[in-house]
């Protein structure tokens, strides 16, 4: 899987319907993801020392034959127009599920133009499946571990999508879904715990990120130097149960299976 000296890895954010009940766990939990042994983050910029990534919303198809998932990502207009969603909220939403990490951890997330080169590509996916994939390319090992140095996240076009809880867990909140792939960006795994945003289970009961997301981002970055308060409150919602959705993550470069 070598391309040019990198090591491709890929995360599966497949959000799939299951009907079991939420079960509490230790809220402060979190998972540092490791990929091929090795644990996985971004590294500082050597003029400023500090972790600035950058991103866009494609404007055309991007392929890389080499990535696991998110093999061909092009600009969401199918998902604009299947979801009823306008582009300015799809970049708002996007631009939401980034401040929510930024606010917490020392990294920050620059909008660039499209024609401009990105540390990460959005997009939806060229060939449907699933529902939302994170891809990770990485450097090859160095000093126990390996940088990430690329990423893209990946809608699947066929599903439909929404902003905001309202109740429906057939169709997903763009917000909840970025940030969770926004949040394996980063190198963040699932933990053990339901009660996380980045846990398998995706619920309305929660809005914001979890003392488990939180401290799991500090511990990979530092806290954040915004100084911004994130809260995550119960979400609001008219729904009668908890159904929850299932996130599973897909087999990693080593070829094991996920959890």
């Amino acid at each position: 899987m070598a391309w040019g000296g990198r090591i491709c890895a890929a995360l599966c954010g497949a959000l799939m319907l299951t009907a079991s009940s939420w079960a509490s766990a230790e809220p402060a939990s979190y998972r540092l993801l490791t990929l091929g042994g090795y644990p996985v983050h971004w590294m500082p910029r050597p003029d400023s020392g500090r972790i600035v990534l950058t991103y866009k919303i494609v404007d055309h198809v991007v392929e890389n034959s080499n990535a696991i998932n998110c093999k061909g990502i092009r600009p969401p207009d199918s998902i604009l127009r299947s979801s009823g969603i306008e582009q300015d909220a799809f970049r708002d939403a996007l631009g939401a599920a980034f401040r929510r990490w930024r606010d917490v951890a020392d990294v920050t997330f620059v909008e660039v133009q499209p024609a401009e080169k990105a540390n990460i590509l959005i997009g939806e996916q060229t060939e449907p499946v699933g529902f939302a994939f994170t891809n990770l390319d990485l450097a090859a090992p160095a000093n126990g571990f390996r940088a990430i140095v690329g990423a893209s996240i990946c809608l699947n076009p066929k599903r439909h999508w929404k902003i905001g809880y309202d109740g429906n867990l057939a169709v997903y909140d763009l917000v909840h879904t970025f940030a969770h792939e926004i949040g394996h960006v980063i190198g963040l795994d699932h933990p053990v715990g339901r009660a996380n945003l980045m846990s398998f289970r995706y619920s309305e009961s929660l809005s914001g990120l979890s003392e488990g997301d939180r401290r799991g981002a500090i511990a990979l970055y530092g806290p954040s130097r915004m100084r911004s308060q994130i809260v995550a409150l119960p979400a609001t919602s008219d729904a009668a149960g908890p159904t929850q959705i299932t996130t599973t993550i897909g087999r990693s470069i080593d070829g094991g299976a996920a959890d």
